[in-house]
């Protein structure tokens, strides 16, 4: 056999040995309380600039295997995305729907100005700079709920900061689409403003009449089963038929099963219900091999010289989020401990901005670009891990000085996503 050929031969085998590898890497990681999603990039990275060079880094390997690669992107984008749109409870927005709009705009919005407005100078391209500030507004829900689990904290802080998360990666999501739409044709050169309504109604129309119909029709038939298992199975095959039809009509895979799982949340919660947990649990080694692969496709290359970008992308991000979220609370009359802790609490950044750099990536690389391709793949990777060691602090310490620690007695947090 030959030693460049294994990755052809047996693409799985490799898989499978470094899924095994990042799941013994989390289980040390759990015991300094880190996330899973650090342990499945480290691995990745490891392996595709140290123990598999020759056969990662092959020309021949990397364009039999592109495909490979894509298909389990693209399924694990959706599926993260069908996460994020079942953790959309319309009924929570309507409780307060002033003031979680003002406070979710302003952290989307307020965060891709401010972070722009600093990287731009660094930025050869103005379309890049552009994407890569809308990247920057989501946040990783997953890391945030467990620190407020873990101090059993409750208080207006810890409810305001949950409210922006249940809301924050749908809006964020839809942003980053629009504003992938709008650089993609920028790069063309001619931009029309026919040509970005066609776009925008490709990309997030049809997604959208998509995820509604399929989760409507999905919804009529759940609600005719029992059993937990038949139930998940239906759904995870629905959820891949969405996948499908937006990759045969060139739509965004993510925002269709975003609204699918909004769809079967809201229309038919008692249908669904015990049945998330367990979708939860299947889908979870796919999202895991999608993590390792943005590892292998990150060259130790990248980061040589020093990533003063990348880390300056990260401030840039963070002073956004804390100040977005600062002003939001200073017009709404809050506080200070208040103003001041909900931007510190929304520094983790996880799965959904991997995911959707990975879609800027692919889409970068097919009109040619692949310099700002890598650009874009690589800061968005370092920033991420910044954020995850630096958020979970950040975190911590906000809900601490908000005073809000222990005073739940028990958890008081919903599972919000396991999306990160």
């Amino acid at each position: 056999m030959v030693y460049n050929n294994l990755m052809l031969d047996f693409p799985l085998l490799i898989l499978g040995l470094l899924l095994v590898a990042a799941y013994l890497l989390a289980m040390l990681f759990e015991k300094f309380n880190l996330p899973h999603i650090l342990s499945y990039l480290t691995i990745g990275f490891i392996g595709g600039n140290f123990v598999f060079t020759n056969i990662i880094r092959d020309v021949k390997v990397q364009s039999e295997i592109s495909h490979l690669f894509e298909v389990f992107e693209i399924l694990a984008l959706g599926l993260i995305g069908f996460q994020i749109g079942t953790e959309l409870h319309i009924k929570d927005f309507f409780k307060n729907p002033k003031e979680l709009s003002i406070l979710v705009l302003s952290n989307v919005i307020g965060t891709f100005l401010i972070v722009f407005v600093i990287i731009f100078p660094f930025v050869p391209n103005i379309a890049v700079a552009i994407l890569l500030a809308a990247l920057t507004t989501s946040t990783a829900p997953a890391a945030v709920v467990e620190i407020i689990r873990k101090l059993r904290a409750k208080g207006p802080v810890s409810e305001k900061i949950q409210w922006i998360l249940a809301f924050d990666d749908v809006v964020a999501v839809i942003f980053v689409e629009i504003i992938l739409v709008f650089s993609i044709i920028a790069f063309g050169g001619n931009i029309t403003f026919g040509e970005i309504v066609f776009q925008l109604f490709k990309e997030l129309g049809y997604a959208i009449i998509i995820g509604i119909v399929i989760g409507l029709t999905l919804n009529y038939i759940l609600s005719n089963l029992e059993n937990k298992i038949t139930k998940m199975e239906i759904t995870i095959g629905f959820t891949i038929l969405a996948i499908g039809l937006c990759e045969y009509l060139g739509s965004s895979a993510i925002t269709a099963t975003m609204f699918l799982g909004a769809t079967v949340i809201n229309v038919g919660q008692d249908d669904f219900e015990g049945v998330q947990d367990v979708i939860d649990i299947v889908v979870s080694p796919i999202i895991a091999i999608f993590f390792i692969i943005i590892g292998l496709k990150t060259d130790i290359g990248f980061f040589n010289p020093f990533p003063i970008f990348a880390i300056t992308y990260f401030g840039a991000r963070a002073i956004g989020k804390f100040f977005s979220v600062y002003f939001a609370g200073q017009a709404m009359k809050y506080s200070e401990p208040q103003k001041s802790s909900l931007g510190l609490g929304l520094l983790p950044q996880g799965g959904v901005v991997l995911g959707l750099a990975a879609v800027a990536s692919e889409k970068l690389i097919k009109i040619g670009e692949s310099s700002f391709a890598t650009f874009v793949l690589t800061s968005v990777i370092i920033s991420t891990i910044l954020s995850e060691f630096i958020g979970a602090i950040s975190t911590d310490f906000a809900i601490k000085r908000a005073g809000e620690e222990g005073k739940a007695g028990n958890a008081n947090t919903e599972n919000i996503t396991h999306h990160q």
